[in-house]
């Protein structure tokens, strides 16, 4: 930004024989636009050996704090550079101020943005008389805001010798053709002032004409956007009508057709109530004969365990009785039937009735079960072993386990326990009291406990 950065003032400061002045003190002034005056922006520069070097940082809050610099850097933000220029003040009782050089070559240089530089470059000034000065101003009182002093010419150019007398003390002659030559330029620069002024009054007219013009423009403007505004919404009122319109025709058609759906529907219905009243009277004839048959199962006969069990082993012995060999009164033994039955506890004890799976719902009472029966020899052991030894039967199943502690003089009381089918293997058994390679006698009742489903106990 133009606001923070730094304006570098470079010049060259001579005296009427073209050489450096050895020490001068200057002021920089900026033209102040608001108020039409000059203001100091450096209130002294000191120029040694004619060099002119300053560098002015305007990120410094004292020149920030000036309230007389405030116009200045109104200017630079909107990116102009004021007018500036050199000061010369005369040592003595008055101290009179003395213009060098307005202006200079200015430029602005952004290539490092954070430190952006404003070159002033006032380039070679001579010092003027203050007598000369004095009288230029007598004769031109206007130029006090002027550039009452040019830079230094090169030396083809036409009015070096001339300046150079004036600089050396010319005579009056030289000194009045220099003020002919100024009076003519302003008169000159007075002509074009007056004709700047007649066209800036003219283009201000125009401009009041353009600007009532375009007030016109802007009110018709308006008055036909509005009149828009106002046909859209007609428009919008007019299509959302026809929708409105078009949706109850729909909505009339559809209405109709499930009239015409509700009335098919009653008829449907109508048909399926006397079809469900044909059903009703079959489903009922259905009922009377299931009842029946319910109560046929119900008052079926039942028999003991042991009675089931002994006409299992009579039938057994009858089929058998001409394959005996050297292992029991008959071949067929140590066998294990599952029968489905009713199961009821009774007072003389358990009491099977052999049911048909299909009709299981009839029964009121009892547990159905998969009842197992061990079928095993009758046949005496010739010699009754005397066990001194505790048989191991774990692991093995129920028909197993009870011709090993048969063989060895031994009963066995059945316990079934539900288990983790995949911790213990079903059906096998899994504990024994007492425990494998205790003192046992022969004639003593051995506990086993075989692992069954959680199912066989429903």
């Amino acid at each position: 930004m133009m606001t923070e950065a730094i304006i570098t003032f470079r010049g060259r400061i001579l005296d009427k024989e073209d050489n450096p002045v050895e020490r001068a003190e200057l002021m920089i002034q900026f033209l102040n636009l608001e108020e039409n005056r000059w203001v100091n922006l450096v209130e002294e520069v000191v120029v040694a050996d004619g060099q002119l070097v300053l560098d002015l940082d305007l990120k410094s809050e004292e020149l920030r704090d000036n309230r007389e610099l405030l116009p200045f850097f109104r200017a630079l933000e909107t990116n102009n550079i004021p007018t500036m220029r050199l000061v010369y003040v005369e040592p003595g009782e008055e101290d009179m101020m003395q213009v060098l050089a307005l202006g200079g070559m200015v430029s602005f240089n952004n290539d490092d943005p954070d430190n952006p530089l404003i070159p002033v470059d006032f380039g070679a000034q001579w010092l003027i008389d203050p007598y000369k000065y004095q009288q230029l101003l007598r004769s031109f009182p206007e130029l006090q805001h002027w550039l009452v002093t040019l830079p230094r010419p090169e030396e083809d150019n036409e009015f070096y010798e001339v300046l150079k007398k004036a600089l050396n003390g010319g005579d009056d002659a030289t000194i009045e053709e220099l003020l002919a030559q100024l009076a003519a330029l302003r008169e000159e620069l007075l002509i074009e002032q007056e004709k700047v002024s007649n066209l800036t009054t003219a283009l201000e007219a125009e401009r009041a004409k353009t600007e009532s013009l375009t007030a016109s423009l802007t009110e018709v403007k308006a008055a036909l956007v509005a009149e828009q505004e106002k046909v859209a919404n007609l428009s919008k009122q007019l299509l959302g009508e026809q929708a409105k319109n078009e949706k109850l025709t729909v909505l009339l058609a559809t209405e109709q057709k499930k009239v015409l759906s509700l009335q098919s529907a009653l008829e449907a219905e109508t048909e399926k109530v006397v079809e469900l009243t044909a059903d009703l009277a079959t489903a009922q004839e259905d009922i009377e004969r299931l009842e029946a048959e319910k109560e046929d199962i119900l008052n079926r006969g039942s028999v003991t365990a042991n009675e089931v069990y002994t006409s299992i082993v009579n039938e057994l012995e009858k089929t058998t009785e001409n394959l005996s060999d050297s292992s029991g009164r008959y071949a067929v033994s140590n066998l294990s039937l599952t029968l489905k039955t009713h199961v009821k506890q009774e007072d003389d004890g358990f009491k099977l009735q052999l049911i048909d799976s299909a009709r299981a719902d009839y029964v009121e009472d009892g547990t159905i079960s998969d009842v197992q029966i061990d079928i095993i020899s009758k046949e005496p052991p010739s010699v009754t072993p005397a066990a001194s030894a505790m048989p191991k039967v774990i692991g093995l199943t129920e028909t197993a386990a009870r011709n090993r502690l048969s063989n060895s003089g031994l009963n066995m009381k059945t316990i079934y326990q539900a288990v983790n089918s995949d911790e213990i293997p079903l059906g096998q058994a899994f504990k024994q009291i007492p425990e494998a390679g205790e003192d046992i006698n022969a004639g003593d009742t051995v506990t086993v406990i075989f692992a069954k489903d959680t199912s066989d106990f429903n």
